[in-house]
């Protein structure tokens, strides 16, 4: 069960980066990234990106010193299963390829009793989910898989997602409910999911006739909220300085206004990769309320926390931003203690 992301951890899923090395490049995949795209990547066809083995190898070789490490700290440790061939997949609506299970948080929301499998984003995402099924069957908790969505351009919000949209006023027929897990914060009885667009909006509202516990949204970036907030301690978040601690605090709900707020430097950013620098430098995973996995590389992050009375433990995740995903994006934690 999990109901925070700090307590003592007890069992995880771990992400495995597939033998792929192949990105396939869509509308959805560009409409995701659009803000780590530059404007002639945003513009050009569709042209699948190509990784390098030996990145994927580093990559791989991390996430298994990770599970080990894990697994060092008497926590229960599952993989995905194994896929080293493209996979074709065709609906009705598009033909793609399988991507990876590298970033297992994405797809997947653990809240209290609840698993629910997110409408997925990426359409090279639709399947990945089926490579953790074997795990999920073992688990006692109630299995929801949201709806299914089209990824067609038209049932698709594709406005920047600075354009802000009174919701309530708009019609809203004909537009998939799509969002990711990684958009969600899970805090006792309380779930919080930022949004951007038309497709999150549907599923905040599903969420709340999903879920018993109180649910609110956010519109803090354009996807994923673990780039920005970590809940690291109970009442503590761990925070990215792209944004002031009171744009922070004007949009969340009541239950975090006295919250704590821990910064670490602001990052120097550049356009390599798909994720960017300060959203990797938070992302990170409690082993317990005094001890935060971080990669080894977000040194301000460590100084802080270390400043904070917190235990660090280094991890080495290369690759975070061209493979878009940190440690906390690379793992699911299936059991903490409760709070």
């Amino acid at each position: 069960m999990i109901n925070n992301s700090f307590s003592i951890l007890k069992e995880i899923i771990v992400g495995k980066e597939l033998n792929i090395p192949t990105k396939m490049v869509d509308f959805t995949f560009k409409h995701f990234f659009r803000d780590n795209l530059t404007v002639s990547q945003y513009n050009a066809g569709n042209e699948n990106i190509s990784i390098d083995h030996n990145i994927l190898k580093e990559r791989q070789d991390d996430l298994d010193t990770l599970a080990a490490t894990l697994e060092d700290l008497g926590i229960i440790v599952h993989r995905p299963e194994s896929v080293d061939t493209l996979i074709p997949i065709k609906t009705f609506h598009y033909t793609t390829y399988m991507a990876g299970a590298g970033n297992v948080r994405d797809l997947t929301l653990m809240c209290h009793d609840y698993l629910i499998e997110t409408p997925v984003i990426i359409r090279s995402r639709v399947q990945e989910n089926k490579l953790l099924y074997n795990i999920f069957r073992g688990l006692e908790l109630i299995w929801i898989k949201a709806p299914e969505p089209k990824l067609e351009e038209l049932s698709t919000d594709t406005d920047d997602w600075r354009i802000k949209k009174d919701y309530k006023s708009l019609d809203l027929k004909g537009y998939d409910i799509s969002f990711d897990a990684a958009q969600c914060i899970v805090y006792k009885d309380v779930l919080v999911i930022n949004i951007s667009n038309i497709n999150h909006y549907l599923g905040y509202k599903w969420l709340k006739k999903v879920l018993p516990i109180n649910v609110y949204y956010v519109e803090f970036t354009d996807n994923h909220i673990d780039g920005l907030l970590n809940i690291i301690s109970d009442r503590v978040f761990l925070a990215n300085p792209q944004l002031k601690e009171s744009e922070y605090r004007a949009q969340l709900p009541s239950e975090f206004d006295d919250f704590k707020y821990i910064f670490p430097e602001k990052s120097i950013e550049d356009n390599t990769g798909f994720a960017t620098q300060g959203g990797m430098d938070v992302n990170v995973l409690n082993i317990d309320e005094n001890t935060v996995l971080v990669n080894n590389d977000a040194h301000s992050t460590i100084k802080v926390l270390e400043e904070n009375g917190y235990k660090v433990i280094p991890i080495q995740l290369r690759h975070n931003k061209l493979l878009e995903g940190g440690i906390h994006c690379s793992t699911l934690e299936i059991n903490r203690e409760c709070i």
